[in-house]
């Protein structure tokens, strides 16, 4: 299927957004450096097929039936993580948040809140994760909805998308530092770029820069996406691509109205902090 064959191509990038060529790295967020759960799935069963990645194929794909393919405890805490043949949950990881949402037996009966996904990048398996009772929520086999909270989604793919807008003008504006990493939570989202840029050069960019987002999210640039020749995900906005495996709006007019917040030097880098209009 086409988005296993995705899924593939960002097994490696989801956590960090690596090109071929280094340009951008989708940054490791404070949230990203989380250890990851431990399940008991290896001790209990045979290795599971990977997960289809049905948030690649449609951002605002809400909706979606799946089968369970294995339920395990969280060793440590009340909680269980379910593996899914197909899902349209976006994991954590590449600069953005995981989904949140229910997984709702198919028939009725009791539903299952996910509030963490998480990616296995050595499997390819994405595992939802949420709190729960002593009594094992799904059976292995079992066919459920899942349902995911959608304005959660869309402002995770307007951040998102907001973020890479901020590469075309920064192009766009005359600097010419490369991306290094994105962190595209609500909380403080952030593009970092290699090199460094003096306070009086950070003082003229920023209103540069401002008045380049704002033309490129008036043009409503369509967001292309592709497979490049070795199987990565590219995503374009703006006219600027990078590998991407996260959830993009439709065009830039979408972003809504996007504010720089500031410019700053962080060690090597220089941080372009950003906004976006609820």
């Amino acid at each position: 299927m086409e988005s296993v064959r995705l899924l593939d191509a960002i097994i490696a990038d989801v956590a960090c957004g690596v090109g071929q060529d280094g340009a951008r790295r989708e940054g490791a967020a404070p949230e990203d450096k989380v250890a990851p759960a431990v399940h008991s799935a290896a001790e209990s069963h045979p290795p599971l097929g990977r997960t289809r990645a049905l948030w690649l194929e449609d951002t605002e794909l809400f909706h979606a039936e799946a089968r369970v393919l294995a339920v395990e405890p969280i060793k440590g805490a009340a909680g269980w993580a379910i593996a899914l043949d197909q899902t349209c949950f976006h994991p954590q990881g590449g600069g953005q948040p995981a989904d949140m949402g229910l997984i709702k037996p198919k028939g009725g009966g009791p539903p299952f809140s996910c509030s963490m996904v998480r990616l296995d990048r050595e499997t390819g398996v994405v595992w939802h994760e949420g709190e729960g009772s002593l009594d094992m929520p799904f059976v292995v086999g079992a066919s459920v909805e899942c349902e995911i909270d959608g304005a959660r989604r869309l402002e995770a793919a307007r951040l998102h998308s907001g973020g890479h807008l901020l590469d075309a003008a920064m192009q766009a504006a005359g600097c010419q530092l490369e991306p290094a990493k994105g962190y595209h939570f609500s909380a403080g989202p952030y593009v970092e770029y290699h090199g460094k840029l003096t306070p009086e050069e950070r003082e003229v960019l920023l209103p540069k820069l401002q008045a380049e987002v704002e033309r490129l999210v008036r043009q409503a640039i369509p967001t292309n996406i592709s497979i490049d020749s070795t199987g990565l995900r590219i995503v374009d906005v703006g006219g600027v691509a990078c590998p991407c495996g996260g959830t993009h709006v439709r065009t830039t007019a979408d972003i809504g109205a996007l504010k720089v917040e500031s410019i700053k030097a962080k060690g090597k880098f220089t941080r372009v902090s950003y906004s976006i209009a609820r």
